[in-house]
């Protein structure tokens, strides 16, 4: 994988579209993104978070997985998934 991981952590890194759905789960999931292949080892996990409503894409039919997150995207990730939680 490439990103952070790779290079090492870094608070002023980066991290790709697919890094936070592949983080929080391996779960079966579909999704309607034309950006994100069924082959793509992150494919069930962005289905996944799209389902469970932890991401909404850039778009209706696009997730950009190739795009950097923020670190507000990623603490919404992080929330979202707690409330589904708990």
């Amino acid at each position: 994988m490439v990103g952070p991981a790779a290079a090492g952590s870094s608070s002023s890194g980066s991290i790709d579209g697919y890094t936070p759905g592949e983080c929080l789960t391996n779960a079966v999931g579909s999704h309607d993104f034309v950006d994100v292949a069924p082959s793509r080892f992150y494919s069930n996990a962005v289905g996944w978070a799209a389902l469970n409503e932890i991401t909404n894409g850039t778009s209706p039919t696009t997730f950009a997985p190739g795009q950097a997150v923020t670190r507000v995207q990623f603490a919404a990730f992080l929330s979202r998934y707690d409330n589904l939680t708990n």
